[in-house]
């Protein structure tokens, strides 16, 4: 139940240009080098939320199947929120410079 504040430019970039977005994910098996997953292409839509909606799903089945993977990423973001103006998560936030990109409340 924590807000996050994820950038909507890659998906309003996608539907303004008609590029296909790709859905990526990495990972580190046990005792294998890192993998790079690569979905299959998501045509936009005109409406970027939409388009930003079909991607996370994808993303989720992935989380799913390697959850240790997130800690990670969890992890960095919160090391990382002191200098960062768009924090994933606004609980993280050290001040109100992220309030600029969320939308009208």
């Amino acid at each position: 139940n924590r807000t996050a504040l994820l950038r909507s430019d890659p998906w309003k970039l996608a539907c303004s240009t008609g590029a296909p977005v790709l859905p990526v994910f990495c990972h580190t098996p046990d005792n294998h080098p890192a993998r790079v997953e690569i979905g299959k292409p998501i045509s936009p839509d005109t409406d970027w939320k939409i388009l930003a909606e079909r991607t996370l799903v994808e993303h989720e089945k992935w989380l799913r199947q390697h959850p240790e993977e997130y800690g990670i990423w969890l992890l960095h973001t919160r090391e990382h929120a002191n200098t960062d103006d768009h924090p994933l998560f606004i609980d993280n936030a050290q001040d109100d410079r992220h309030r600029r990109w969320m939308p009208d409340e």
